[in-house]
């Protein structure tokens, strides 16, 4: 009865710790996205800032090496941590802002080859994103959104206002 008490306990400690190691594990964005980056033919970036009930778009996106370098290193320059909710059956199909949304949200497509295969990370604020394959990511450093922000805001072009 004790031997078997004692291998239940450990059995859910040893549970409580492998999803504990998932979801706190950074991981890199090569390992989130799943392809190399070397294989990225197109970047397309939007930015949606709300302000006061109005909303503004911006957007970047290029086929240039350099250009396209510039968001990876970004998006590279943190760690992505896993959601435990990803171990459910069926996923997440949505994700909504958190404590840290400032009225802006992010959405990177990456393209590979001739636009067989791609990629997107939607950032719906500083701390959370969700993936092209309904996977919840959490960044390791809140200051990549804002960078990625002020890129897309400095170097892109502001969409029309919608009538």
């Amino acid at each position: 009865m004790k031997k078997t008490k004692l291998i239940v306990v450990g059995t859910v400690l040893a549970l409580i710790l492998l999803i504990g190691g998932y979801r706190l594990w950074p991981w890199p964005f090569e390992s989130v996205v799943g392809k190399s980056m070397g294989e990225m033919t197109v970047i397309s970036c939007c930015l949606r800032v709300n302000t006061s009930g109005r909303q503004s778009t911006y957007f970047y996106d290029s086929a240039e090496p350099e250009k396209m370098g510039e968001v990876v290193e970004i998006l590279g320059s943190c760690g992505y941590q896993k959601d435990i909710r990803d171990l459910w059956p069926g996923g997440v199909h949505g994700l909504s802002s958190g404590r840290n949304y400032d009225g802006r949200d992010i959405s990177v497509t990456l393209v590979f080859g001739e636009h067989e295969e791609w990629f997107n990370l939607m950032l719906v604020d500083r701390g959370q994103g969700i993936t092209t394959d309904s996977e919840v990511v959490h960044l390791t450093d809140g200051g990549a959104f804002d960078r990625l922000a002020e890129l897309i805001q400095e170097k892109g072009r502001l969409a029309p206002p919608v009538q």
